[in-house]
């Protein structure tokens, strides 16, 4: 963003991801569908079903349900197989928010960064990362060990016994 004008301005970065509707798959009680986030190392899964009633209520009907990132963190929907997420840059602070808007069946996640000065005449460039795909398991850990992006394998549902399916996951990966 360049400021050609003769003032300081203040912009804030953000961005969302909008789901409209809810998937059309069986819902199964051992799996997990609907908004994932990472907030300074705690997993928050709130399911599809539970979106309506979670947050506080705005007069358009629509309800918020915020979190505060203070380092590290992403946020997004999942699926069965397929998530899209946010990632802001890891070490960067940002407030999370899901919206859901219930009569009219949509789900949005947001990310918003803090505020950011751009002096006149001055410039910045601002990034984020954005993950829409399968739900890959050496792609997952490849960002979460080598890029920075904290707890992202957790992302994949492992299941009531993860203590036993992520390591029995890992050594069947590797022998294979």
């Amino acid at each position: 963003v360049e400021n050609t004008g003769e003032q300081p301005v203040t912009l804030q970065p953000w961005g969302f991801i909008a789901r409209h509707g809810r998937p059309d798959v069986p819902g199964y009680w051992i799996l997990h569908e609907g908004v994932v986030r990472m907030a300074d190392g705690i997993l928050d899964l709130i399911s599809y079903g539970k979106l309506p009633d979670t947050g506080t209520l705005a007069t358009d009907g629509s309800r918020t349900n915020d979190e505060t990132v203070v380092e590290n963190g992403w946020t997004g929907f999942t699926d069965k197989y397929w998530m899209a997420t946010l990632v802001p840059t890891p070490g960067e602070g940002f407030r999370s928010s899901v919206r859901v808007l219930p009569d009219q069946g949509i789900f949005q996640t947001f990310a918003w960064m803090p505020d950011v000065q751009i002096a006149a005449g001055g410039e910045t460039e601002f990034e984020t990362g954005l993950f829409a795909g399968a739900k890959d398991w050496e792609l997952m850990r490849h960002y979460q060990n080598d890029e920075g992006v904290q707890g992202f394998v957790n992302a994949i549902d492992w299941g009531w016994f993860s203590f036993l399916t992520k390591p029995i996951f890992w050594l069947l990966h590797h022998l294979h």
